[in-house]
């Protein structure tokens, strides 16, 4: 039999301030994430099709994270651009 207290060292001390965020607030988030996600993969389309990129377009239409990171990238950060013209 294990003994009651055998356990207790390997348990996580629980920290009362960890928990202060607001239960909605998880729910606000989780949009706000999506939204900038599904915002980004628009534009990852919007940008393959107007420069005419078919491969790209198809790896992030179907892999749709790396969609987003790359409309993200090209609409917030323009990364994208800048390594295109380091290659020139």
């Amino acid at each position: 039999m294990v003994q009651a207290g055998a356990l207790e060292r390997f348990s996580v001390p629980q920290d009362p301030d960890t928990d202060k965020i607001e239960p909605g607030m998880h729910k606000i988030s989780g949009v706000i994430l999506f939204i900038l996600a599904f915002a980004g993969w628009l534009n990852h389309l919007y940008i393959c099709f107007t420069q005419q990129l078919w491969g790209a377009l198809l790896l992030g239409s179907f892999f749709a994270p790396i969609g987003a990171v790359h409309g993200l990238g090209v609409w917030l950060l323009s990364l994208w651009d800048l390594l295109a013209s380091l290659k020139q």
